[in-house]
């Protein structure tokens, strides 16, 4: 599985702000999708929620989150809540890839809805998100494999 990400700006590596402006459709769509995932967890899709903000590199606002996960064929994309600020107050595009995602994703897109008042987890052997238990993680944790995420 290859991750892709989008969105993630460095203090050494800063976003340039374009003369272009993205698609309103599609913001629109990115807007929408976000929406879903911050309710909804699916096989292929996910929304995680993290403590503190995250600030602009821009203009220096709060700018969310939240990471969102995407899978779609053999990559997941991953980007944070904040790439949607970039994107509408400051130009900045996202890559071909990521246009291609969005233009691709549609009603039947996502698959196999999850309970986010679960513990979800990304299973590597069968790439895609799945839920777990309680005792799972408690296993996972005592074995090394490291603390999971819980979603709400």
């Amino acid at each position: 599985m290859n991750e892709i990400k989008e969105g993630f700006y460095y203090l050494n590596q800063m976003p340039i702000p374009q003369n272009l402006k993205m698609n309103e459709n599609l913001i629109t769509k990115l807007r929408m999708i976000m929406y879903r995932l911050d309710n909804t967890s699916y096989e292929n899709a996910h929304c995680e929620q993290y403590m503190g903000f995250s600030r602009c590199r821009i203009c220096n606002i709060n700018n969310g989150s939240k990471e969102y996960y995407i899978i779609d064929k053999n990559n997941m994309y991953i980007f944070p809540e904040g790439f949607l600020h970039y994107i509408e107050a400051h130009n900045i595009l996202p890559s071909e890839d990521f246009i291609d995602l969005l233009k691709n994703i549609n009603g039947k897109f996502f698959k196999n809805e999850i309970n986010k008042t679960t513990l979800i987890k990304y299973d590597k052997q069968l790439q895609k998100f799945r839920s777990i238990s309680i005792e799972e993680n408690i296993l996972n944790m005592n074995n090394g494999i490291g603390c999971l995420h819980y979603s709400n």
